[in-house]
């Protein structure tokens, strides 16, 4: 049989390895060369002409969709397998109608890739299981976004009509500017400026993409997402970070997010145009400085248009100064007397005389739309004449009459449908029908399908806004026109029924953003909030409660303050930013609302969860039980996040009050009795890990967060996948297996603006300890600088902040005791469950530390009060975690203070309290006087396994920090987790189990069920241990293992 000849296109090096790897084995199949975008493709394809391509969508330069379509056009006989992370209906849609013979999910089983490959070259289509369903159902709603709270119609650039004036002129000059980065239109409504800049795109070879703007993109958040999806129109997952930032809890500094986007931009390869029309709708200082930023550090492949009424605020002088910018303006775009004549021409096949369109031009100094409103009126060249010789005043004026003019030529019913749609910012032929206008004179209802017909055919200063001719909108000057036309003649009640129709109509589509935009129009305050209401949960549902947020802010204040739903709904997004006091007040408001009208039933179960929450959070952990308890029996049961987070925090406030048994027996239950909602199994999942954290159980912990992460990463949950990827740093820390906590505390580094606030400061905290522990001490100041600069940026405003407490406590670990001393005076911190929990970094804990550094009789003695605090604390919460810190510390002070034989009973408790985690860090941490006290109690025989493990990790490597080249003065001497030494020096424990694994002969996926963890995860090991080795392949890899002494011989 001949080989099949195989070329694969991926952009990620990691991907790429773990294809050789698969494909390797398999004699039948042969990798002749490999391209790492779509044009690179491309090429490699007309050069070696393979039998499949094996294609990855989402690439810098020419994506995957557009590599494939003109692979189709150049080699239709070769086939394209896509491979990707992403199965949107959109994406799969988009590479199926390409040319793609199939397509798998980046997670495939490898036996599954084999079979595809396969099945493709036999001429059959395969499609990945997991997204069947997707495939099947392409064609349903193809109106209804896919994205939430996109109209993908703003996204479509003005089509190019019949009856449009070609422009050569302004064409030729954007075109020939087009290599400078911006281009500025500016004019007032009228001039033409979308239509012009429509023929440019129409004409030129750059791709390019199309956002229509208006006043709810001064919504920074939803102005990105827009961006976003005009953007990945032509480039799907090419703003991958920032789509990260749009996830956040809290929006970082908009410096941040503009560096963020100017970067995912510049990764773009192809050139490409973005316009953004209607710019003059924006008046958000963030926006603003948004797109300075990206003029004044343009991508390199982009070119900027701003299409817009006024001229923006932006720093726009030295680009012009510098060149680097075109502009179009008034005068640049006011039709000519022969783009005059050429207009009458195309509508009515007439000629005008040089003296009546010279007059033209002087009365309307080249007005598109007005001379188009004047030549409707006009169908012989006498009546234009007569019509431009009687108009007087400035624009406004001239527009009005003639509209005026236009309308009094339509039949009576034709009138009343063009006034009565001007309310909608958009219409379609069911939206018009749904309004149900009826004519003044009979009350019969017209025909809205037919004047929708009738308006496309007349093509009376309508915009279309779709390929597909659905959505139109009038010209922006004739629909503010109309507008005014219309609240002169009709009564306010006839305009309010239009707009609460239009509600009603819009509601039923799910586009809630318009919904509650025309029922506020309609004097219907109170309706936009039932809207709001009805819709709200399945935001919460999808972690968007920003997005409730948003549509609360539209709602009148003195009506939103007298609907409990609406302030749980504000209570949610307090909760988000761990507001407990702003929480607290909102409740206390919903009790008195509910004193005065009583309870609202199908509210109780939220009302309870959310008390449960302040109350556990504040410690009462019995308090707490009884309201998630009211929960559980008022909640629905489909409303699975409410249920799941009830769920989460009975067993957190179970274990609180000592009951975590039980707690995990009960959520483990639940969890296996769960068959559909991931967004409950993953709370559950969550649950186990904080419990059996609480409880001491690290590796079981971690096993637990590992599990989280994996279905997250299949879901593309990615807050929760972030929480995961921080708990198994915990427990990573913990138990001392620094280098895998070093990966993963980078990692969550890069979900910083995603996950919770709090949690994403002490990741970052943990990352820098993690790096002085490891003897990076460059590295631990330049994670450090990144944790202040975080801190101000997320406004943290306790007075005394993370970072001082995690700069004191890595001058502790480098035995300069002076500036920790210097913060230890300012600290006033009480032990709370807030405060503990599962953090690594806490000021009381580094207090203490300090204190001890020091070594005075004071110092001791106010470290003694405060670990019978802490430790008091831990015990009454049950938080293990947290005692066996402070015990660890506890048998130090016992040991300063000359009580040396309590010192070692103290610490034989925590020896047998640590071992079932098995926390090591806390010992090491506490550097050579720990030592010496294992030294003593290992010398009495008890808990021997265990201190050796310890007293191992501390002798092993006791000199490794004059290695480094660090200084140490005496003092606690941090040591390093366990290395092995030549070309293996940097392979950590957990690529160490992976080269056994891989050496047994387990594939990817069998690897990463055994250890419970992605399949992504493990390639990326598997690439980083190929690196760190030099190999090339799996054969080298266990030679070189073999030879360094990371595996032995069978």
């Amino acid at each position: 049989m001949a080989q099949i000849e195989l070329l694969i296109v991926d952009d990620q090096p990691v991907l790429l390895t773990g294809l050789y790897a698969v494909l390797h084995d398999h004699e039948d199949i042969r990798v002749i060369g490999e391209a790492r975008d779509g044009r690179m493709a491309i090429e490699a394809v007309q050069q070696k002409k393979p039998d499949l391509v094996l294609m990855d969508i989402s690439m810098p330069g020419l994506n995957g969709i557009e590599a494939t379509r003109e692979i189709m056009r150049l080699s239709p006989h070769t086939k394209v397998l896509a491979f990707s992370m992403h199965s949107t209906k959109k994406i799969v849609k988009d590479m199926l109608d390409a040319g793609a013979a199939g397509l798998l999910l980046k997670d495939i089983d490898p036996d599954d890739i084999i079979s595809a490959i396969h099945k493709v070259i036999k001429g059959g289509m395969y499609i990945d299981s997991s997204i069947i369903s997707t495939a099947l159902n392409m064609d349903e709603d193809p109106e209804k976004p896919e994205v939430p709270n996109i109209l993908f119609t703003k996204l479509h650039r003005p089509p190019i009509t019949p009856d449009v004036i070609i422009r050569p002129r302004i064409i030729d000059q954007l075109e020939r500017n087009i290599e400078k980065p911006f281009s500025l239109i500016s004019a007032p409504a009228g001039y033409g400026k979308s239509m012009a800049v429509s023929q440019w795109l129409e004409q030129t070879k750059a791709l390019h993409t199309w956002l229509s703007l208006d006043d709810d993109h001064n919504d920074l958040r939803l102005f990105l997402q827009y961006l976003q999806a005009a953007i990945e129109k032509l480039f799907p997952g090419s703003l991958e970070k920032t789509a990260g930032l749009l996830q956040a809890t809290k929006l970082p500094a908009t410096g941040i997010i503009s560096h963020t986007l100017i970067n995912d931009l510049d990764r773009i390869e192809q050139d490409f145009i973005l316009v953004l029309d209607d710019y003059h709708c924006i008046h958000e200082k963030g926006v603003h400085n948004l797109i300075d930023e990206l003029i004044r550090f343009p991508p390199e492949h982009m070119h900027l248009s701003l299409l817009t009424r006024t001229d923006p605020p932006l720093r726009l002088k030295p680009l012009s100064a510098y060149e680097r910018m075109t502009e179009l303006r008034m005068r640049d775009l006011s039709f000519s007397d022969s783009e005059i004549s050429e207009l009458f021409l195309k509508l009515h096949q007439g000629t005008l005389e040089p003296g009546v369109v010279k007059l033209l031009n002087d009365k309307t100094e080249g007005w598109i739309v007005g001379l188009r409103m004047a030549f409707v009126n006009s169908e012989i060249p006498e009546d234009a004449e007569r019509i431009i010789r009687d108009l007087e005043g400035d624009s406004q004026h001239l527009s009005l009459f003639l509209l005026e003019e236009v309308l009094a030529k339509q039949p009576e019913e034709v009138q009343e449908f063009i006034l009565k749609t001007a309310v909608l910012d958009r219409f379609c032929g069911d939206l018009i029908a749904a309004i149900g206008l009826e004519a003044e004179e009979t009350k019969k209802p017209l025909d809205g399908e037919e004047f929708f017909h009738w308006l496309i055919r007349s093509n009376l200063f309508i915009i279309a806004l779709d390929d597909q001719g659905n959505w139109y909108r009038y010209h922006h000057l004739v629909g503010d026109l109309l507008k005014s036309i219309l609240e002169k003649r009709k009564a306010a009640d006839e305009l309010s029924s239009i707009h609460f129709r239009a509600s009603q109509w819009f509601e039923q589509q799910h586009y809630i953003e318009e919904a509650i935009h025309h029922m506020l129009a309609a004097g219907h305050p109170a309706e936009a909030c039932d809207i709001v209401e009805r819709y709200r949960m399945a935001e919460l549902d999808n972690d968007r409660w920003y997005v409730v947020q948003r549509w609360i802010h539209k709602l009148p204040e003195e009506i939103t303050k007298q609907r409990p739903e609406l302030l749980l709904a504000e209570a949610w997004g307090a909760y988000e930013n761990f507001q407990l006091e702003n929480i607290q007040i909102l409740l206390d408001q919903i009790e008195l609302l509910f004193k005065e009208s009583g309870e609202a039933k199908h509210l109780m179960g939220e009302f309870y969860l959310m008390n449960g929450l302040v109350s556990h959070w504040s410690g009462q952990g019995k308090r707490a039980l009884q309201y998630f308890q009211k929960a559980v029996k008022y909640l629905p049961e489909n409303r699975k996040l409410l249920m799941g987070m009830t769920q989460l925090h009975i067993g957190l406030s179970s274990g609180i009050t000592g009951k975590g048994e039980l707690a995990i027996t009960n959520l483990t239950r639940l969890l296996s009795e769960e068959e559909g909602s991931v967004i409950y199994s993953t709370r559950l999942m969550a649950g186990l890990f904080y419990l059996n954290l609480f409880a001491g159980r690290l590796l079981i912990a971690r096993k637990e967060a590992r599990r989280l992460q994996r279905i997250t990463e299949k879901h593309e949950l990615e807050y929760t996948r972030a929480m995961g990827i921080c708990m198994e740093a915990c427990s990573c820390f913990n138990s001392y297996e620094l280098h895998d906590a070093l990966d993963l505390f980078t990692l969550a580094f890069e979900y910083r603006y995603i996950l919770h606030q709090a949690v994403a400061l002490d990741a970052m905290a943990a990352l820098s300890i993690t790096h002085q522990l490891l003897q990076q001490p460059d590295e631990a100041d330049k994670s450090l600088a990144f944790l202040e600069s975080f801190e101000k940026e997320v406004n943290q405003s306790e007075d005394c902040p993370i970072s001082m407490s995690c700069r004191a406590r890595i001058s502790i670990l480098r035995n300069d005791i002076a500036p920790a001393l210097a913060w230890e005076e300012t600290i006033r911190e009480k032990p709370t469950f807030a405060g503990l929990f599962v953090w690594l970094e806490i000021q009381t804990l580094t207090q203490i530390r300090v204190l001890l550094a020091s070594g005075t009789p004071e110092s001791l003695a106010k470290a003694d009060d405060l670990l019978a605090e802490f430790l008091n604390a831990g015990r009454e919460f049950h938080l293990i975690n947290q005692t066996v810190e402070g015990m660890v510390l506890n048998s130090l002070l016992l040991d300063k203070q000359g009580s040396t034989e309590e010192a070692l009973v103290i610490l034989s408790e925590v020896i047998r309290l640590a071992e079932q985690g098995p926390f090591i860090r806390p010992f090491l941490e506490a550097g050579t006087a720990m030592s010496d006290m294992l030294e003593k109690l290992h010398r009495t025989g008890k808990e021997l396994h265990f201190i050796e493990i310890i007293l191992d990790a501390l002798n092993k490597n006791k000199d490794k920090a004059h290695l480094t080249g660090v200084k140490q003065k005496a003092g606690p001497t941090p040591v390093l987790h366990g290395e092995l030494s030549g070309a293996s020096q940097r392979i950590s424990m957990r690529e160490q189990e992976i080269i056994r694994l891989l050496a047994d002969g387990l594939r990817n996926k069998e690897i990463a069920n055994l250890l419970f963890v992605a399949e992504g995860t493990v390639k990326k090991h598997v690439y980083n241990i190929f690196q760190k080795l030099d190999v090339k392949n799996r054969v080298e890899l266990i030679s070189s293992a073999l030879q360094s002494g990371l595996i032995e011989k069978s």
